[in-house]
């Protein structure tokens, strides 16, 4: 069962990880929502079914929980497809496609840009 919205004492249980990843006892969490270790414990256990915790059993009868860290940005593209897109011929510099200039900086260039910028002015 993963995924999905969660509810309000659900939401209220995962809001007491922050995101530095720092593991938490099952007690630990009890007392800050002054809660019994059973029903906490099977709040984490949800949880974790839903991929919004992470837990390591530690010694005989302990256990920890933890927040993992955030999945990486989609939206932002990744260094080997920006790299194949540098090879392709073109580079995106401010919204506008620029013809990619192999050699010297010169006339294929000059018509694009201000004369001021090229001359240094």
């Amino acid at each position: 069962m993963a995924g999905g919205p969660l509810t309000d004492v659900m939401r209220t249980t995962l809001a007491l990880f922050d995101e530095s990843g720092e593991p938490q006892t099952t007690t630990e969490i009890a007392e800050r929502l002054d809660l019994g270790r059973r029903a906490t414990y099977g709040r984490l256990d949800r949880l974790v079914d839903r991929g919004r915790l992470r837990t390591k059993k530690v010694g005989a009868n302990a256990r920890v929980w933890w927040r993992p860290a955030e999945p990486p940005d989609r939206s932002s593209p990744e260094w080997p497809e920006a790299a194949e897109s540098l090879a392709m011929g073109s580079i995106l510099l401010v919204g506008v496609v620029v013809p990619l200039v192999t050699g010297p900086l010169g006339a294929s260039v000059r018509g694009l840009l201000p004369d001021a910028s090229l001359d240094g002015e």
